[in-house]
């Protein structure tokens, strides 16, 4: 769990408007929303390892069922406000597409969050429901580099936070 004045909705200093248009993104109107949807981009990451995280615990029966409620809350969590956040976001005609996805790809993970919910279906390794989640959660991958930016810092692996502990501040 984050604590209330967790970074983890901040978007990167080097990711701001100005340093975007610095690094050659030429619009401002561009770097203004990818600014704004990096934290985003970052929320979906986030859910993508946590689900496949949640499954694997199951599937190697890890799963601490105690916790399994926190896990799944915190996913649901990130993926409401980070929905919430999408909509207050502008797009620019060019980024409109992008948003679409990225709309999309939230959308998908709250349908794996929905299905990883009924646990009992997915512990058998031969049951269809299993194979559903495994190809959604391919699927939500497929989606996350899909949406990716690189020079704007939306990239599926980054190193310079960490993925589930709040990241400390920058000197």
């Amino acid at each position: 769990m984050h604590r209330p004045t967790c970074s983890i909705w901040d978007t990167p200093r080097e990711y701001q408007p100005d340093a975007l248009l610095k690094s050659g993104i030429k619009d401002e109107a561009v770097a203004s929303y990818l600014s704004d949807t990096r934290p985003l981009y970052d929320a979906a990451k986030r859910c993508v390892g946590q689900l496949s995280g949640i499954l694997l615990l199951l599937q190697t029966d890890s799963l601490d069922r105690n916790r399994n409620d926190l896990l799944l809350a915190s996913v649901t969590r990130q993926l409401r406000e980070a929905t919430d956040r999408l909509g207050a976001v502008k797009a620019t005609p060019t980024g409109a597409r992008h948003q679409a996805a990225l709309a999309d790809l939230l959308v998908l993970l709250g349908r794996i969050l929905s299905r990883l919910d009924r646990l009992a279906d997915l512990i058998d390794p031969a049951s269809p429901d299993l194979d559903a989640v495994v190809d959604a959660l391919f699927s939500a991958q497929r989606s996350l580099r899909m949406v990716s930016e690189p020079s704007a810092g939306l990239t599926p692996v980054d190193f310079t936070a960490a993925c589930c502990n709040c990241r400390p501040a920058k000197n």
